[in-house]
């Protein structure tokens, strides 16, 4: 679990940066590190077919930038790669 501030305006970019924060929180499902950074994996339940993985990213992507932004300012370290782990299928699909 974790919870850390962010800046209001990576939400909505009408909003001044730096002048307003939320609060975001979160389960990340799994997080390892690598000699060159961290590795973040979120596992997702959705069943869909082969053909539809642009579906987990149009619904995900957003999610798990937010928690690699978390995990990069709580650990002062970079995530160098983020993936969707699909459980109904076995996919892993790298994150954008």
């Amino acid at each position: 679990p974790f919870i850390t501030a962010l800046d209001a305006h990576r939400i909505d970019c009408t909003l001044p940066k730096g002048e307003k924060s939320i609060l975001v929180q979160g389960i990340i499902d799994c997080l390892w590190k690598e000699a060159d950074g961290w590795v973040l994996l979120d596992y997702k339940s959705d069943y869909i077919k082969p053909h539809q993985t642009s579906l987990i990213y149009e619904r995900y992507q957003s999610q798990i930038q937010l928690y690699r932004y978390a995990v990069e300012q709580i650990l002062k370290e970079p995530v160098k790669e983020a993936y969707f782990y699909l459980t109904s299928s076995g996919i892993a699909l790298k994150a954008e």
